[in-house]
């Protein structure tokens, strides 16, 4: 199987001023960047951005919590393409795939750390998790070819490293 290197974005949006929001979005990024592509639940300005639809708004606006039961067989079978469509991008690159998920879930626990223990962190355990996900985000743009995104994180990654250092002195 071919390896698909091009930087992917997943957006939903539920909505008519979400899928407005998101087509403005698409429009400043393409402004940078035109290899990205762009796949998610959306309307037709999304679509007219050049978002590849998995599910289109219409079908996706539902109010109440009865409607919702009524509807929740066909919420499924989206969450399903959902999930199909992320099973479809891991087999495209499974090593950059758990590398990304790995950097996602880090920077979650070090911001929960923050969080949780604000106003006074634990700040060497916080930068151990901020490092991991940078260094596996890192990962996951290098692997993309994407030249600014591993810039980033390589800033990111020099700005925790000067933090957990400070917290060692």
């Amino acid at each position: 199987m071919k390896k698909n290197n091009s930087l992917k974005v997943f957006i939903v949006a539920g909505e008519e001023s979400g899928d407005l929001h998101a087509s403005k979005l698409i429009q400043q990024i393409k402004k940078y960047n035109q290899q990205i592509k762009f796949y998610g639940h959306g309307g037709d300005r999304m679509k007219k951005e050049g978002v590849q639809i998995i599910e289109h708004i219409n079908k996706l606006a539902i109010v109440g919590f009865i409607e919702v039961i009524k509807h929740l067989p066909f919420m499924m079978s989206v969450m399903g393409k959902t999930i199909n469509w992320i099973k479809e991008d891991y087999k495209s690159n499974p090593k950059r795939f758990v590398c990304e998920v790995i950097g996602m879930i880090s920077n979650l626990i070090a911001s929960l750390i923050l969080m949780w223990y604000s106003p006074n962190p634990p700040m060497f355990i916080a930068y151990i998790f901020f490092l991991f996900a940078t260094f596996f985000l890192m990962y996951g743009a290098w692997s993309r070819k994407s030249f600014g995104f591993t810039v980033m994180y390589l800033v990111y990654l020099t700005i925790d490293g000067i933090g957990f250092i400070k917290t060692l002195i």
